[in-house]
């Protein structure tokens, strides 16, 4: 595997993290993550598999807290004396601290202030070039993360990333990567996509229901 990409699994941004990375490193691995600490356990563990089979890995839309500081450093310190090129992008909160160590370690850190740049914009920014179609995902992931106002196209697929975060963690991670591949390629809504969508709006019209 030459690449390996991490991106939070809860929203739009995080999906259109790795789409735009997809576009350049089509055989990427993809891990979608969380926080918590079994998410991070398992971030960890898959993070040190990465590292013993890719030649880059990014972390996208992810931030990091304090807890997990040292694991984390850790880990980034044994991927680069493997050799391994490590960006991570992310544009949430992260202490003094915690900046100051992982820039230590070695790795490319990306780091924008929360309201100055969503993840797949910073992904975009570093990987994207001035392909348009990549810029377009940057935008969607904008307007979504910021709560701007959304066309029909974004709100289906904020709705189908709410739905994959219904299921099991392991059952998220393969759709959300399975779409991820989809809207490298180009597809923003498929039969798949618009089934899933009907299926999260059931699940709502259902918790509706039950309050009445």
């Amino acid at each position: 595997m030459a690449s390996t990409i991490f991106a939070h699994r809860r929203d739009v941004d995080g999906l259109m993290s790795a789409a735009i990375f997809l576009m350049v490193e089509h055989s990427s691995g993809v891990f979608f993550v969380d926080y918590g600490e079994s998410n991070m356990m398992e971030f960890l563990t898959q993070f040190s598999e990465a590292s013993r089979s890719s030649r880059r890995i990014v972390i996208a839309d992810f931030g990091l807290d304090d807890f997990y500081l040292q694991r984390v450093k850790k880990a980034l310190m044994e991927a680069v004396s493997l050799g391994v090129e490590v960006y991570w992008l992310d544009h949430h909160n992260w202490s003094e601290r915690a900046l100051k160590e992982v820039e230590a370690t070695g790795i490319h850190l990306v780091k924008a202030g929360d309201r100055d740049a969503c993840g797949a914009e910073l992904v975009y920014n570093v990987f994207g070039g001035s392909d348009p179609y990549s810029r377009l995902l940057a935008q969607i992931a904008h307007r979504t993360d910021y709560h701007l106002e959304l066309n029909c196209v974004d709100r289906v697929l904020v709705d189908v990333v709410d739905y994959y975060n219904t299921l099991s963690p392991l059952d998220c991670n393969a759709e959300m990567a399975s779409l991820a591949r989809r809207v490298a390629e180009g597809i923003l809504i498929d039969a798949k996509i618009y089934g899933d969508y009907l299926k999260y709006s059931e699940l709502e019209s259902e918790a509706v229901r039950s309050l009445l």
